[in-house]
């Protein structure tokens, strides 16, 4: 695994990229729909997890069954 590259480096490739995207077509297409698709999730109710696992577990027992070693 390599280190993490500095900040510079970082605000570098975003710089470039930001460019490309301003003169690009097809990216800037792209990175709108990526942004509509953010936005949609965000709005999204958040999903109840209490007792998630509980459940999952009651059922399982429940079941029968037993997982392999």
């Amino acid at each position: 695994m390599s280190a993490h590259p500095p900040v510079e480096e970082l605000e570098a490739l975003t710089a470039e990229a930001a460019a490309h995207v301003a003169q690009c077509e097809t990216c800037a297409r792209e990175v709108a729909w990526l942004r509509a698709e953010k936005a949609l999730v965000a709005r999204r109710p958040p999903v109840a997890v209490a007792g998630l696992w509980e459940g999952v577990a009651s059922r399982l027992q429940s079941s029968g069954f037993r997982p392999q070693a």
